[in-house]
């Protein structure tokens, strides 16, 4: 009698097996529920849905880059848990955001924490803070906790302040110092243009291991618009 019962029977170790996989999945599932939640809270309704199926196609040079993200998609965990970036740079509407969001969304439907944000919301934040009783500190931090972080137009279209140029570059170098994964897309042609407009410090660590995209082709809204 002992002995049975300082030795599980086979049938009490596979019903305690089981039940410890059933709440690692549920862990799990609500794990994911709230990294998308969150992540949907940043989206709002335009992006909410974005995904590389729902991607139009007008150009070949789409299809590379459309290629190229689907193997990102399938290996998005351990490109994020490597802290390594993505950086699509080009032609204003050429649906950048739409494919970085589609591969964001694939990682917090894996259970990764992200967040979007872009720059006139970052900056826009900021000087409500100051303009309170809060500090930069207080954007920034949250900023700083996500597995990924994916930054829309760092850059507003009236160009950058010194001051913004100082809140972008401490959350870039704080969530490199951390090997964070932080994601960009920008409207430059080049990398000349995207040292121009981001600066050197900030170009420089949103490339470092970085997988580099040029979104080359026409503006989908102006093509829309012509046809």
């Amino acid at each position: 009698m002992l002995e049975q019962i300082g030795n599980p029977s086979p049938e009490a170790n596979a019903r305690a097996d089981r039940q410890r996989e059933d709440d690692r999945r549920r862990v799990e599932a609500l794990n994911r529920k709230d990294c998308i939640k969150t992540l949907d809270q940043d989206l709002g309704n335009r992006f909410r849905r974005c995904s590389l199926t729902n991607y139009e196609i007008y150009n070949p040079a789409q299809r590379d880059v459309v290629d190229r993200l689907k193997v990102l998609q399938n290996d998005v965990v351990e490109h994020v848990q490597a802290g390594r970036g993505l950086f699509l740079y080009g032609n204003c509407g050429t649906g950048k955001d739409h494919l970085a969001v589609a591969i964001l969304r694939k990682a917090a439907w894996e259970g990764l924490s992200a967040r979007c944000i872009n720059g006139i919301k970052l900056f826009g934040d900021v000087a409500d803070a100051w303009r309170g009783e809060g500090s930069e500190g207080d954007v920034i931090g949250p900023l700083l906790r996500p597995d990924v972080l994916l930054i829309s137009d760092p850059v507003l279209p009236s160009g950058i302040t010194e001051s913004n140029q100082r809140t972008l570059y401490r959350l870039i170098a704080r969530r490199y110092d951390r090997r964070l994964s932080t994601w960009c897309t920008t409207n430059v042609a080049g990398s000349k243009g995207a040292i121009e407009l981001l600066g050197n410090q900030v170009y420089s660590r949103l490339i470092d291991d970085a997988i580099r995209l040029h979104c080359s082709w026409e503006c989908y809204r102006e093509r829309r618009r012509i046809t």
